[in-house]
């Protein structure tokens, strides 16, 4: 006997609704969920024909459609923020002030600037910073392109029209050689 899964569906009709919705072909979802293929099509028709199965279809497309969207804000949350990333909302500049009195009493003011991050965190998560690594000259830090993020966005929101759309009449004005020529060509 087969088993109920708690939806009025035992596993096998759940898991033809899980398989319908990958690709809607009700034969194929048929043979995945464990069905014979050699009856696949029949029994997917009598399948699809179940009001039960129909409402298990429509809640799986509906959850997979707010799943889509969720993480199509999701992606439009991460450009944002990646275009509006400051570098120095991640580093810190303090300058070093040395004073060197030299040996006839000239004092010489020296000023040097020590570079440093202060929010790694943003990097750690994916936000905002793609790679941190040990170089030659200390921390190198590398952030997302922010050029790419604001392009992203642009075409998301539509700013950018590649399509040059015109409307309107067009008249045309032959001159009279143009005239001549065509009225001999007919003759």
């Amino acid at each position: 006997m087969a088993k109920l899964n708690g939806s009025n569906l035992t596993d096998k009709q759940d898991m033809f609704c899980r398989e319908y919705i990958v690709d809607f072909n009700a034969t194929q979802a048929a043979i995945r969920a464990g069905y014979s293929s050699k009856t696949a099509n029949r029994i997917a028709v009598v399948l699809l024909s179940n009001v039960v199965i129909q409402e298990k279809v429509k809640e799986l497309v509906e959850e997979r459609k707010a799943k889509l969207e969720q993480q199509g804000i999701d992606v439009i949350k991460e450009l944002e923020k990646i275009a509006g990333i400051d570098v120095f909302d991640h580093i810190e500049i303090a300058p070093h002030v040395v004073e060197k009195v030299s040996g006839e009493g000239d004092k010489k003011v020296a000023v040097s600037y020590e570079i440093s991050m202060v929010d790694l965190k943003t990097g750690a998560d994916g936000k905002a910073i793609s790679k941190v690594k040990m170089g030659q000259g200390g921390l190198e830090v590398t952030f997302h392109d922010r050029n790419k993020a604001l392009e992203l966005l642009g075409k998301h929101k539509g700013l950018f029209n590649d399509k040059l759309e015109l409307s309107g009449e067009v008249s045309v004005e032959l001159s009279d050689a143009v005239k001549d020529y065509l009225n001999k060509r007919t003759k």
